[in-house]
């Protein structure tokens, strides 16, 4: 759930409007025994700029992604809704397939201990070197745990798109234009721990025509996220999209500023 407002702007940091927005935003992610992975996100939004003006959004998103060779390769199945008033975006349906490779992963193990004290550890970590004998009594090597942090992850993807579009009615000549394209979604995603509880995810999308390169969308999602405690975090992010022929009287440039909160559920 994102709680956010911010600002939006385009090319040489000219400001179109200040706006304030609600964005409930509900995440699932499901791993599986056998390490496949089950991703669905759906989100409102509702935003009013200083004019008064409102707009409102709604987007789906549901992505199974099959292990193919673990740790390394994945396939990525696509299947997507989106409603954007302030795009002109009367309905996009969105489906895909396509592969993920993981270009660079690197994991740092974390020992923890449920409850004991300071000098208990260190004492139990002192026997366990040298070889001495750990009394019978003592429970720390059972509550002990190892987790694997990722500290740092690079990787890419391409995926093929049939996208089925439907331009919203707005006194314009496409209005209500219904476009069937074939699209190619080329991605580049890197995830690094910055500190310990802070994240910084930036991920870019190059999605071309495949009957005509010239008509091409690229956006790039920046996220800083800082967790709170293990239920709440403090998120700040950019989004910036590019569309060569966007609908009539929808610019080209797009960019967004938020920040707000996350809360976990489970």
């Amino acid at each position: 759930m994102l709680f956010s407002g911010g600002v939006r702007g385009k090319t040489h940091s000219e400001i179109d409007y200040w706006y304030y927005s609600l964005d409930p935003n509900l995440i699932m992610y499901y791993v599986f025994p056998n390490q496949h992975i089950l991703f669905s996100q759906t989100s409102f939004s509702y935003e009013r700029d200083k004019g008064e003006n409102l707009f409102n959004s709604f987007f789906q998103h549901f992505r199974p992604r099959i292990h193919l060779i673990d740790g390394w390769l994945d396939m990525n199945f696509v299947l997507q809704y989106e409603f954007n008033k302030k795009a002109r975006i009367e309905n996009r349906l969105t489906g895909g397939v396509g592969l993920r490779v993981n270009l660079y992963s690197y994991t740092k193990k974390k020992i923890t201990y449920l409850k004991e004290t300071s000098s208990e550890i260190i004492e139990y970590e002192r026997r366990r070197r040298t070889g001495d004998p750990i009394p019978l009594n003592n429970n720390l090597k059972s509550s002990k745990r190892i987790k694997d942090i990722q500290m740092f992850r690079a990787s890419m993807g391409v995926l093929y798109l049939f996208e089925y579009e439907q331009i919203s009615t707005s006194g314009y000549s496409d209005d209500n234009k219904n476009l069937y394209e074939h699209r190619m979604s080329v991605f580049f995603d890197i995830s690094v721990l910055l500190f310990e509880n802070t994240y910084f995810v930036t991920t870019i999308y190059y999605q071309p025509l495949l009957s005509n390169f010239s008509d091409y969308r690229i956006l790039n999602d920046n996220t800083l996220e800082f967790k709170l405690s293990r239920k709440v975090s403090l998120r700040a992010s950019n989004v910036i999209t590019y569309d060569s022929l966007p609908p009539i009287a929808i610019r080209k440039l797009d960019i967004g500023f938020k920040i707000g909160l996350t809360f976990r559920l489970l």
